[in-house]
């Protein structure tokens, strides 16, 4: 058993009771039972989630809402037991796949405030948990195994699971609701039915409108990879706006956004990692134009780097072996863009692709035979200075 000092260890600040591993939390015999019930269990043809409800002793109900609600007064659920006997409490099969970072939510989409609770009756992986709001600190790990309640506080951590391509069935997740009984949570992607998946494609809006650059469209993931946009918001992105303070913006317009992964035009998916990066450059918004120029008669020769509105930005000397590529990162440091938000235009009007990274600037400007004659007067000046020292 990782009980909760173990855990306390690998989180820094962490509360004794803001994670809680229990192994062993059901008998074996009521483990199989709980697992025969799912001979009944509609799986239909989902590629997700599929919830339903076990049927569960009230003495073990009563032991999982009192570590869901840190030892609480549990209710007596006898007015929904069938014959005094058993109680439903939800359940999930997590058909396939790695569940990407989140915070759970109820079955409406709302956040689930305080702690979350689940058994595992079958399966294999990794929870992974993350805090909130503090930076810098170590992920906890734990382990999927039969019979092993794991219970968090979901105010604190955000989570996901690597599932290594396991079936898990569980009880759960659930967390206790404000009248006191047990109620359903889970990930984003679970509560919008079985099977069901959305995603926020965030694209830029051409041309921009006046109140507004881009659009996000809710996508609804279904069976067999099938996508519908299910509805549309447009808004004005802010220049240095991060991908996480994005995020956080758009879970106000409701449950179609709360948690949904975002998903950039080309298809890719944004992670956690992409936290801190410009949702702008990652769209092509606020791309700054500069024209590139040089005269080969200044000594030593400098590129100037002209906006559009013809005044200068700066101005860089010349490096013979420097590649467009390394050009275009020492402008865009100078200008505090990213790469993703410069375009380079050369003076007969055009404009360097990302295929031309790899040429030398000395190549673009025709400067081959102009650094071919400075680096001869470099090593001229170079045997010079060894001749004065013999």
């Amino acid at each position: 058993m990782m009980n909760r000092d173990e855990i306390a260890r690998q989180v820094s600040g962490c509360s004794l009771d803001d994670i809680l591993v229990i192994d062993d939390f059901f008998s074996e015999d009521l483990r199989q039972d709980l697992l025969g019930q799912l001979d009944s269990a509609d799986r239909g043809n989902a590629s997700s989630a599929v919830t339903f409800n076990f049927r569960i002793p009230l003495d073990v109900y009563g032991r999982v809402h009192a570590i869901a609600c840190r030892n609480t007064k549990p209710p007596d659920p006898s007015h929904s037991a069938e014959q005094g006997l058993c109680v439903k409490v939800p359940g999930q099969i997590g058909v396939h796949g790695d569940v990407s970072w989140h915070q759970d939510v109820t079955d409406t989409g709302e956040r689930l405030i305080g702690f979350v609770a689940l058994v595992y009756l079958k399966g294999a992986g990794t929870l992974v948990f993350r805090r909130q709001d503090v930076e810098d600190t170590q992920d906890v790990h734990v382990d999927v195994l039969p019979g092993r309640m794991v219970t968090w506080c979901n105010t604190t951590f955000r989570h996901k699971l690597d599932a290594h391509s396991h079936e898990r069935v569980m009880l759960g997740p659930v967390a206790v609701n404000s009248a006191n009984f047990l109620c359903r949570g889970g990930s984003p992607m679970a509560s919008f039915g079985i099977g069901v998946e959305n995603r926020v494609r965030v694209k830029r809006l051409d041309p921009a409108q006046e109140d507004a650059n881009i659009i996000c469209e809710v996508l609804t993931l279904g069976h067999e990879s099938e996508c519908r946009v299910k509805s549309t918001k447009k808004l004005q992105l802010g220049r240095y706006e991060t991908v996480d303070k994005f995020r956080e913006r758009i879970e106000e317009f409701g449950v179609d956004f709360f948690n949904a992964p975002l998903e950039l035009p080309d298809g890719r998916v944004l992670t956690y990692e992409d936290g801190e990066t410009r949702l702008a450059s990652l769209l092509g918004l606020f791309v700054q134009v500069v024209t590139l120029s040089c005269s080969k008669e200044e000594v030593p020769i400098s590129i100037s780097c002209t906006g559009m509105s013809g005044d200068e930005l700066a101005k860089l000397s010349f490096e013979s072996k420097e590649t467009v590529s390394r050009f275009k990162e020492r402008l865009a440091e100078i200008l505090d863009l990213s790469t993703s938000e410069l375009a380079l235009v050369v003076e007969d009007g055009r404009m360097l692709s990302a295929s031309d990274g790899e040429l030398l600037v000395r190549e673009v400007f025709g400067l081959a035979g102009v650094a071919e004659a400075e680096c001869a007067v470099e090593n001229a000046s170079r045997s010079d200075r060894c001749c004065a020292i013999v």
